[in-house]
Formats: C-alpha cells, structure tokens, sequence
C-alpha cells in the first residue's frame, strides 16, 4: 500500500508539471543604456537588416542603430516640428537600400539613405490614409500598409506613393474604430504581408503585388500555457491580444499578452507554401519581464522588457 501511495503521488507530479511544460526562453543579455550617456525609455519597435538593429524609442522620439553586438553606431530624430524632427515617432521598416520611420500624428513617414543615414525625402498621405499605430510595411515598390477611414466606410490596404492609387484589402472590419490598430508584418524576400489584428486569433495572409488573399490561419494558445485565452476575452476589446508579430521566411512569430496576469507567450508558426499551418511550438517568458516588440534575427529573440526598461536577448529552442 505504501508503494501504491508513492507511485499515485509521483503520477499526480508527473501531470501537473506536465500541464505547464512550455519551452521555456531564458535571458543571455540584458542591454539597459547605448554607448555611455543614452537609458532606454520606451522601445517601440526593433528590426533588424544587414548585421545592425533599429529600435524605435517613442519616448524621446529617436532611432537608435546598433550593429549586432548592440554597440551604438548613431541615432536620428528628436521630439519637435522641424526638420528630421517627430512629434509622435512610432516605427521603422527597412527595405533593400532605405529606411522608414512613421510619425502617426504627423501622418507623414520619413525616407532615410540605408547606408549614409541622412534624409531622402518627407512622405505625407492625403486625406482620409491613415498611417497605424503599430507596425506598418513598405516595399521596394513604394507601397505602404495604409488604413482608409471615412464616414461612409474603414478599409486596410496598400497604398502606391508614386501613382496615389490605394488598394484595399478584401477583409472583413468587424469594428471600424480598430482599423488602426491592425499590425502589418511584411517579408520583401517572400512578397507577401500578414495582417494581424490585436484583438482576434484569425491572422491573414495578402500578396503585396496583386492584394489578393493568399490564406487565414487561426492560433489557439494551448492550455498548458501561461496565457489563458479567456482571461483576455474578459478584459474587453480594448486589451491587445498580440503584442507584437515578426516575420521570417515562412515562419510567424506572435508575442501574446495577458493583463490579467501580466505573462507573455511566444508562438512560433511554421507555413507551408499554401499558407496552412505546419506545426506550432509555444514559448514562455519570464513572468515579470513584460516582454514587447519582438525581432527575431542571427537565431536570437530579441525584445524590449517594460518592467525593466531593457532590451532583452534571449536563447532559443526552436527546431
């Protein structure tokens, strides 16, 4: 009777660490100020192109480039209404031979040289275009991931800056007012762009040279993991489910957050050329990290912790 004891005991053990076996991603850097002088504030969005980092600082309205040792190279921007300056910087996207950065307020994005960082030119968008909040995608082709707001109608779609012709995407607004809020996660290699809305598990998959669909995938967080899908259903409409996304290849990265507990998963989706789900693994941050903005590049996530006001590089499981 005593071994059957001890064995049920070892069986109930066995289940429950079982039931929270995610993979878990563990810190190798923690990186708190560039150079000497500069503190991280508040990292709004971090890419990664040619060997050197982009990160958004919304705060002081800044970009900082940090080649792949995070060792300081320069910064662009400050707060302001002059030139080279950002009343409300918000993100960067890098193409084959320039940079973007978004000014949500201004509703402008400004065009930098890739290699010698000075000013190319100011993009502003007429009226009723609407740069969004979070992410946003260009191409080579100059065509930008735009939202079109009017009273009539909310359309998401893509936007030419040389011919003005705006292309909306056949997709489903379930509430007009949320139209800025999707993120636009774009692959220029792949020529595809995924839309992710922050409030829904249903991600779409568009071509970026004809705006036809190409497929939806649907990403259900397992019960095991640290995120309880309906802790933030209750939270209301108004609490982002993913955080942030990132594209590599045919691979899909989705930084998920629950406010109800304040942790943070990682889903790791693998497409097939169909765009159809091949397999999922799911990753757990430290709890108290509050890990945004993702990048993943040079086999390494990287991710900016509210908590601790850092970037954090972390090591990785995936197969």
């Amino acid at each position: 009777m005593k071994a059957l004891g001890i064995l049920i005991i070892l069986l109930i053990f066995s289940c429950s660490h079982k039931k929270n076996n995610l993979n878990q991603l563990k810190v190798l850097t923690e990186i708190e100020k560039f150079g000497k002088d500069y503190y991280i504030n508040e990292v709004n969005d971090i890419q990664f192109s040619d060997s050197s980092y982009y990160i958004v600082d919304s705060k002081i309205n800044s970009l900082f480039l940090l080649n792949s040792d995070f060792k300081y190279i320069t910064s662009i921007g400050r707060k302001g209404k002059g030139p080279e300056e950002f009343i409300s910087m918000n993100a960067v996207t890098v193409t084959s031979n320039k940079f973007y950065i978004s000014d949500a307020q201004q509703n402008c994005l400004m065009c930098y040289d890739k290699d010698r960082y000075n000013l190319l030119g100011k993009i502003t968008f007429p009226k009723n275009l609407f740069l969004n909040y979070g992410d946003f995608y260009i191409d080579d082709n100059g065509n930008v991931s735009i939202t079109y707001i009017s009273k009539e109608s909310s359309k998401i779609g893509m936007y030419n800056i040389s011919s003005g012709e705006f292309h909306p995407f056949n997709i489903e607004i379930q509430n007009p007012k949320d139209t800025k809020l999707y993120r636009f996660i774009g692959n220029l290699e792949e020529n595809f762009i995924a839309i992710i809305p922050r409030y829904s598990n249903k991600i779409s998959f568009f071509s970026n040279q004809n705006y036809t669909k190409l497929g939806e995938i649907s990403i259900v967080l397992p019960k095991e993991s640290m995120i309880q899908w309906e802790n933030l259903i209750k939270k209301g409409k108004h609490t982002p489910l993913i955080v942030d996304g990132f594209l590599r290849g045919k691979c899909l990265y989705l930084l998920y957050q629950d406010f109800a507990n304040s942790s943070r998963a990682l889903a790791q989706v693998k497409l097939s050329s169909n765009f159809e789900v091949i397999d999922i693994l799911f990753f757990s941050f430290p709890k108290s990290n509050g890990d945004e903005c993702i990048n993943v590049s040079n086999n390494t996530i990287v991710t900016f912790s509210r908590a601790k006001n850092s970037i954090q590089k972390y090591d990785h499981l995936f197969r």
